[in-house]
């Protein structure tokens, strides 16, 4: 039996590889969290290139020899569509190894062929990935806007419904703005409400416009009650000695479902407030008062012949402190001044106290608490005029001012979050 090989490098093909420039497009390198996205990534890609075969087996190798018989004599030679098979799948193997990240390269050492590179990846990182599938929609269920800006937590879910969609598991509209508007705060409620409420089809872009805007008009809010002084909310110095720059006076509240604490500490000490000739209130005087132009009203504790429409007004000594409140849900006060920017608020809550009573809330709104060191931002903060203490929500006064509170027997002092350098004590 002859061998022959035919040195004609015609009968070979000399198209141009396709590779050249392909490693640039390849923009995620396999790892051992990220399997699903690469290979929807690459195969995507070889399928458009009509490769992929050569991935999958369904381009199998030739064989290597050829046979032919002759006039009795059997002559062996190179398989023509042997060489040309592995002009293609040689550089298909370099180029797939080199969208590998190092852990994953040490999978494939001694891969001769691109089919073999391929099933012992997608053998070995196929498993994992459908933890990661599980993974992927966990993360959906529990998305939480908190701190990230609108367009951030929007791109989020965008990028893990884009992953499932890439696997075969798309999400249908309405279940990206289920996940969507599930995470967001309180702040967004009604828009919410309008979203879930609406009988047009909404696109995702335009989801995204909707939470855009009203993003940046909270921000907005948000930028002008942090420059907006508030002196009758100011953290002062009591009557106390000067190395005592915050009282340690003691109250009782209770607010939203929650008791609170029997021995709260207050900032500052009293001063006076107004109560409304109207209907008896603290916090407001008649002038503002809701049923001042109300002929019908008459309040509990005036008389009939209430000067109801009088621009004076008493002055009542109660506590205007601050007191922390380690169980609550917001910021409390009943003093409508302390708001340096209020809306009516319009929900259905109520501020439940200890004797089974509800307390209506008239005004949401934000303030500033100065010190001699710093100021302090209050956000969110419930006007109660029924309440008999402020009551300042801890939890909520170190997320927003990046501080803590360090409770003693004789007080408590709030610290910087990271310097802790003291800012304010009792």
């Amino acid at each position: 039996m002859a061998f022959t090989f035919s040195s004609s490098s015609s009968s070979v093909s000399s198209a141009q590889s396709p590779f050249g420039n392909l490693s640039n497009l390849i923009l995620v390198k396999l790892d051992k969290h990220n399997f699903l996205l690469w290979r929807a990534q690459y195969q995507q890609l070889l399928e458009g290139l009509h490769l992929f075969g050569y991935l999958d087996g369904s381009v199998p190798c030739p064989p290597m020899n050829v046979t032919t018989k002759k006039d009795g004599v059997v002559t062996s030679s190179i398989n023509l569509d042997y060489l040309n098979w592995r002009t293609q799948d040689k550089p298909l193997l370099s180029w797939l190894l080199t969208a590998l990240k190092e852990e994953a390269l040490a999978t494939v050492v001694g891969c001769s062929t691109s089919h073999e590179a391929w099933s012992t990846l997608c053998r070995v990182y196929a498993s994992p990935s459908r933890a990661r599938l599980m993974q992927i929609k966990h993360d959906l269920h529990h998305l939480n806007k908190g701190s990230k800006s609108m367009t951030d937590n929007f791109h989020k879910v965008k990028s893990l419904s884009d992953s499932l969609a890439t696997v075969g598991h798309p999400l249908h509209i309405d279940d990206i703005i289920l996940y969507t508007i599930g995470g967001l705060s309180s702040e967004y409620d009604s828009l919410v409400t309008a979203i879930t409420t609406k009988t047009d089809e909404i696109s995702i872009d335009e989801l995204h416009g909707i939470l855009l805007q009203h993003g940046l008009r909270l921000e907005r809010q948000s930028s002008c009650s942090d420059i907006t002084p508030q002196a009758n909310t100011a953290m002062h110095k009591s009557q106390q000695p000067q190395d005592r720059p915050f009282s340690n006076t003691r109250g009782r509240g209770r607010g939203r479902g929650r008791d609170r604490s029997p021995n709260a500490l207050g900032f500052g000490s009293s001063s006076p407030k107004v109560t409304c000739q109207v209907c008896g209130k603290i916090g407001h005087s008649a002038l503002s008062c809701f049923h001042r132009f109300d002929l019908a009203f008459q309040a509990s504790n005036s008389p009939t012949n209430s000067k109801a429409l009088s621009a004076t007004h008493t002055i009542d000594t109660t506590d205007n402190d601050w007191y922390p409140d380690m169980g609550g849900t917001h910021h409390l006060t009943s003093d409508l001044s302390n708001l340096s920017i209020h809306n009516p608020y319009h929900g259905n809550d109520k501020i439940a106290v200890g004797n089974d009573t509800s307390l209506d809330i008239y005004h949401i709104g934000n303030t500033v608490l100065h010190t001699p060191i710093c100021s302090f931002h209050l956000k969110n903060i419930l006007h109660v005029p029924a309440i008999t203490k402020n009551l300042l929500f801890v939890r909520q006064f170190c997320h927003d001012n990046d501080v803590v509170f360090e409770f003693t027997d004789f007080g408590f002092t709030v610290k910087d979050k990271h310097q802790r350098t003291p800012l304010a004590s009792t």
